[in-house]
């Protein structure tokens, strides 16, 4: 009977360490999960901060660019002014000319009709 009770007493130990045994195994393929997971997730992560970088670098130069046609079409801008007003002083001088080659040809026409008068 003492025999019996020992024999209990380890198959119940051989179960119980069976039983930690696959608790042990299930916990550590978990870990392995979790870790290959975490792996992964860091993977992921570092592809979204290049991708976050590349966009980045991406926007600044994209905004250096705006800034840099900004000031060009600034320029332009200016230009533009400089040749309208050239244009507005250039048709004035023009308009200036015009009215003085009038004048000039009226004198003109009241010399040759003088010259006339004098002549007959």
């Amino acid at each position: 009977e003492g025999r019996k009770k020992g024999e209990g007493r380890l198959r119940d130990a051989e179960s119980e360490i069976a039983r930690l045994s696959k608790r042990l195994k299930e916990t550590e393929r978990k870990k392995i999960e979790q870790a290959n997971e975490l792996e992964k997730r860091s993977s992921e992560a570092g592809q979204y901060r290049k991708q976050a970088m590349t966009l980045d670098k991406r926007f600044e130069e994209s905004e250096r660019q705006l800034s840099e046609q900004f000031e060009i079409g600034r320029d332009a801008l200016s230009q533009c002014e400089i040749y309208k007003r050239r244009m507005n002083e250039n048709a004035n001088q023009l308009a200036n000319l015009t009215r003085q080659r009038e004048e000039d040809e009226e004198a003109k026409r009241e010399l040759r009709e003088k010259l006339r008068a004098l002549q007959d």
